[in-house]
């Protein structure tokens, strides 16, 4: 009815019988809103009850649709552009599951009403807001993801308690959050900038929501907040949801440990880099059809196959395999290094200085970009090789394999390629091999071989620094570890967004399935540099001085992530400022 009159443009005449009904209200207190006045309206008989009075109850029972259809409108504006306001649009009328019971100091509590007609509230009946302090003040952290909304108590709470927070809440069944909408007023929490709100989430959907929110060093750790009482009315929903949390904290402790680990590193690396970038950048290799190749046991068997089809190839070698090629007598057309270790100058030692082009992340080793003429920086996702990309159109380029094959593929892609063969990309220890002979390793391993140590003990140590599963292959057989075995299904997930068809050469370690979905071209790689890296360094200390700029707080997180190696206890702002002052003190003495 309520939706009619609104259609119908009847909106005076509705807030007229809101004005009346709010007046009637004294006199029907005794009736009780939503479907229990409904019911108990068709149960008065007419002769019992005036007509003056049956009539003023209609029109509280209007005031009352009215009402609610403001307070979801209010809710569905606060939620601004978020994806489940179209579904949540579509339910202007409710499924009656939900309930408003009064605590016993007043406070209206959402409940489910159960198929008996018993109510099951989402907080205390007592006090709900004294609940709320109770429950926030055991919470250690600043990334809350709660698991059901209810009346909002807890999370207004939380929010009001911790001013530098991230709250993620998770909500199933757009029927029931319509309703849940239509009761109560959620606007201020919602259209709170640190509230994500999500509808019906997938699993991915939580996953990525939780990697982009959360952040280790500005939050500590993160917490859930189940609602035990919405979580029992779709137990499945909300299990899901556990397990894609647990996945998201997996890939946020790894990202954090190698941030806490490289953070220092990386930040020195780039602004040195930065601070020497080249001019000019010189010549680039046309490539048709790549071979990108790995250091792989696998290479070994198959370079007789790239000595044959070299004249075909834009052959890209990566760090690793180089001195195996070059020993093999195979000159690659480029080389990739992404390393941030000043020991990866060792790959090029006898080779330096050369000019094949050296293809490296912003955040080398100085060590290793000063060992090649030709010389071509690219940026990786890390936060301050991006601030620095914007502004010296450094391209960007996808590193998120998180190995140096991985990255030679996305290269050879933005080169141009329309073809890319892989060649010894093993991910694996094909019969216990840990690479091809010929890598720096060989040269070290021969020297410091012992009678009781010999080479093959050295190699071993390579191989078991992580579990391993030993897997056959027809009459072969290799090992496999979990990271390994993840940079090899990250690389299949990436064939399924290349512009460029890869093609694995069949070898000796596990095999890699590759999916080809053809894709438009969209990646080139340019260079134009309008303003040399000193320059854009002493702009980024100037940033630092004043710290207002989120781009620039972001640029700081790795190193934050060192910092709190070194200090567990430290997070949040102040975590920032000390990561601030290493900076300000590194940029001064690389300026001075």
């Amino acid at each position: 009815m309520i939706d009619r009159l609104y259609q119908q443009g009847q909106t005076s005449l509705i807030d007229r019988l809101y004005q009346q009904g709010q007046t009637s209200l004294k006199k029907i207190n005794s009736i009780k809103m939503g479907t229990d006045l409904f019911e108990k309206i068709d149960s008065v008989k007419e002769d019992d009850l005036p007509k003056t009075f049956k009539l003023l109850t209609w029109v509280y029972f209007l005031a009352t649709l009215h009402s609610m259809h403001a307070i979801f409108e209010r809710n569905i504006r606060a939620l601004g552009a978020n994806s489940c306001v179209q579904h949540l649009s579509a339910f202007h009328t409710t499924a009656n599951q939900l309930v408003l019971v009064e605590a016993r100091n007043g406070e209206a509590v959402p409940a489910w009403r159960d198929s008996e007609g018993h109510n099951h509230p989402f907080h205390s009946m007592v006090d709900p807001w004294r609940e709320a302090h109770r429950i926030v003040d055991t919470v250690q952290s600043d990334c809350i993801v709660a698991l059901g909304m209810g009346g909002a108590f807890i999370l207004t709470t939380f929010l009001e308690q911790h001013r530098d927070s991230v709250l993620i809440i998770i909500e199933y069944n757009t029927a029931l959050c319509a309703e849940l909408f239509h009761l109560k007023d959620f606007s201020l929490l919602l259209s709170d900038k640190r509230v994500l709100f999500l509808l019906d989430p997938s699993p991915s959907t939580i996953e990525q929501t939780i990697i982009r929110s959360y952040q280790p060093m500005l939050h500590g750790t993160i917490q859930t907040m189940p609602l035990h009482t919405r979580i029992a009315l779709d137990p499945p929903s909300f299990q899901h949801a556990s397990a894609a949390l647990h996945q998201a904290i997996d890939t946020v402790a790894h990202d954090y440990s190698v941030q806490a680990l490289f953070g220092k590193k990386w930040f020195l690396n780039i602004i040195r880099n930065v601070r020497y970038f080249p001019a000019a950048p010189k010549h680039i290799p046309h490539v048709a059809v790549a071979a990108v190749c790995g250091a792989g046991p696998s290479l070994e068997e198959q370079i007789p196959v790239l000595i044959e089809k070299h004249a075909d190839y834009c052959i890209i070698a990566t760090d690793t395999s180089f001195p195996v090629l070059m020993q093999a007598g195979i000159q690659p057309d480029a080389v990739i290094a992404v390393d941030a270790q000043y020991i990866s100058y060792q790959h090029f030692l006898g080779f330096s200085p050369f000019s094949i082009p050296l293809f490296v992340d912003l955040a080398i080793a100085p060590t290793v970009s000063s060992c090649a003429a030709d010389i071509h920086f690219f940026a990786s996702q890390h936060p301050l090789c991006q601030y620095f990309s914007r502004r010296l159109a450094i391209p960007t380029v996808d590193c998120s394999g998180a190995n140096v094959s991985y990255a030679a593929v996305s290269v050879a892609e933005m080169l141009g390629a329309t073809r890319i063969d892989l060649y010894g990309t093993d991910f694996s220890y094909p019969w216990g091999k840990s690479y091809a002979r010929g890598t720096y390793l060989s040269a070290q391993y021969a020297v410091q071989q012992s009678r009781l140590k010999p080479i093959e003990h050295l190699f071993s140590t390579v191989l078991y620094r992580s579990s391993l599963q030993k897997i056959k292959k027809g009459n072969e057989w290799y090992y496999e570890t979990k990271l390994l075995k993840r940079y090899r299904l990250l690389l299949e997930e990436k064939s399924k967004r290349l512009s460029a068809v890869l093609n694995a050469v069949p070898g000796s370690g596990a095999p890699i399935h590759v999916t080809v979905i053809p894709q438009k071209r969209y990646n080139s790689w340019i260079e134009k540099t309008n303003q040399s890296g000193y320059t854009v360094l002493k702009q980024y200390y100037s940033a630092l001085l004043d710290l207002s700029d989120p781009e620039v707080c972001e640029t700081l997180l790795p190193v934050a992530a060192a910092l709190q190696r070194e200090n567990p206890h430290n997070y949040g702002q102040p975590l920032l400022e000390s990561a601030r002052s290493y900076c300000l003190n590194e940029i001064k003495k690389l300026l001075s």
